[in-house]
């Protein structure tokens, strides 16, 4: 590699780097403050860059709001949609969401909060965000796959946008995160049982 080149790729490091720590910036604000609350020059102090510097990366907060986003739903989404397309029982498929949804949101605990917020403060501005992600090929799949265990009974019909909305209620979240809770510790004993039933 000649000295042009080496340059070349340590600039393309040093820019790549500036991006990752301004979207995991960008996600932290925005997790403890929402989209409306955070500010460019909030992020902006967190990276410890200037605005005309964080203006270059990222023109405009939705942006910003779209590749934050981008790098959460890539965590757990994609897999979701795996899961739901494998040959698998309904509870087995339910029981590896619940995994993919302990594992990524223990390491974030406001990350649900977030989300919910999103949906309370402004729903049409997520379902945009998935849009302009290219994000709402998995809805569509998990939606047909919702869609089809009603059919079966294997739980409660309901139209899938209420239940979008059903789901967002402050009401709710406690729950949600004790029904998650409890089936949790259910595949925990049951593994546990496996495991001694072998020994």
């Amino acid at each position: 590699m000649n000295s042009t080149s080496t340059i070349a790729h340590q600039k393309t490091e040093q820019t790549e780097n500036i991006e990752s720590r301004i979207i995991e910036a960008a996600k932290q604000e925005f997790i403890k403050k929402g989209f409306e609350q955070t500010s460019m020059s909030d992020i902006a102090a967190v990276v410890g860059i200037n605005r005309p510097t964080l203006h270059y990366y990222f023109r405009t907060k939705d942006k910003m709001f779209q590749a934050v986003f981008a790098s959460i739903v890539a965590k757990f989404l994609p897999h979701i949609d795996t899961i739901f397309s494998t040959q698998q029982s309904f509870s087995e498929k339910l029981e590896d969401v619940i995994d993919v949804y302990v594992s990524i949101f223990s390491t974030n605990p406001l990350l649900p909060k977030f989300i919910i917020g999103e949906i309370q403060r402004d729903a049409n501005h997520l379902i945009e965000t998935f849009y302009s992600l290219n994000l709402d090929q998995y809805l569509k799949h998990i939606g047909e796959f919702l869609e089809k265990e009603m059919e079966s009974g294997n739980f409660k019909k309901v139209p899938l946008p209420l239940s979008l909305i059903h789901i967002s209620e402050p009401t709710r979240q406690a729950e949600i995160s004790y029904a998650v809770f409890c089936l949790k510790k259910k595949k925990q004993q049951k593994t546990k049982n496996k495991k001694n039933k072998n020994n």
